[in-house]
């Protein structure tokens, strides 16, 4: 149930275009061209598919318009929960994990379907920026923007206001074994730093 919420939100991003987002292009380019370099890439989630799935990270005009193009293309012959469903299988979610499968088992040792709102609200939020909202390295930075996830839950008509308040008042933990496992490397780190200092 919890993972069809989450779909639900992110769906509203997917159904509103035609794999493109033409005002998103336009912002990008605004800035791009302010700044004189590429900053900003205006992608829409079947956009971010492409990019992750075949066309890597270039900053080039020319990829973005091999990327439109291959977009466009998707659109016509996947759906848009396909689109979503593959995005969300391959995208990168932080500490080595891709996918919401891979994820949900990293840092709560649980299968999508077994994820409780305020765990799943923090998967949802690590996709704006893996590395920085990563909870390993983070917790209270994730569990904070997982609260601005669950707000535009509500706001969507995803989730009503006291679903969304029983969720912040339990946030979403960490699995104890991912802890220990962290915990652990963060000792190995520390300790190959300092023989190397001591060197």
């Amino acid at each position: 149930m919890t993972s069809q919420r989450l779909s639900a939100l992110l769906r509203k991003g997917v159904v509103r275009h035609w794999g493109v987002d033409p005002y998103g292009i336009v912002r990008a380019l605004r800035r791009n061209a302010g700044t004189g370099t590429i900053v900003q890439g205006g992608s829409t989630i079947t956009q971010q598919l492409i990019k992750i799935q075949t066309l890597g990270n270039e900053r080039t005009y020319a990829r973005k318009l091999r990327e439109v193009c291959a977009a466009i293309w998707l659109e016509m012959h996947l759906t848009k929960d396909e689109i979503l469903t593959r995005y969300l299988n391959s995208v990168y979610m932080g500490a080595g994990a891709y996918g919401i499968p891979a994820a949900a088992r990293l840092y709560f040792g649980r299968r999508p379907s077994e994820l409780t709102l305020s765990e799943s609200a923090l998967l949802a939020g690590l996709l704006k920026a893996p590395s920085h909202y990563n909870p390993l390295r983070n917790l209270a930075s994730a569990q904070a923007r997982a609260a601005i996830v669950l707000d535009a839950m509500v706001a969507n008509g995803v989730i009503d206001a006291k679903t969304a308040a029983a969720a912040k008042a339990q946030p979403a933990t960490l699995h104890r074994s991912t802890v220990s496992a962290e915990a652990s490397t963060l000792n190995t780190q520390t300790s190959v730093n300092s023989a190397i200092a001591n060197y």
